[in-house]
């Protein structure tokens, strides 16, 4: 892969990372008075964020495992990257 190639696939590398973050913040920070006056005012969607509160194990799970295995995948690509950057500049001549 190029160097463009490599840099768009790290910064679609952050943006998930940044996703699963922001989703795992969001949940542990949502107020549950807010959402039970949102879901009396028939906000469907504040019945899904409080049944994942009631039970926030497989939630955090998944955000975990994608979490991770973003890293891992950052890692693989930083590896490629740098062991060619230092091959090139710390080659004898």
């Amino acid at each position: 892969m190029n160097l463009l190639e490599n840099t768009l696939l790290i910064l679609l590398l952050i943006a998930t990372s940044a996703f699963f973050a922001i989703s795992e913040i969001a949940l542990a920070a949502a107020r549950k008075i807010k959402l039970e006056q949102m879901l009396d005012e028939g906000e469907a969607r504040a019945a899904r964020v409080l049944a994942l509160q009631g039970q926030p194990g497989h939630f955090f799970t998944a955000v975990q495992i994608g979490l991770n295995t973003v890293a891992i995948l950052a890692g693989v690509l930083g590896e490629g990257l740098t062991l060619r950057l230092f091959t090139v500049l710390y080659q004898v001549r």
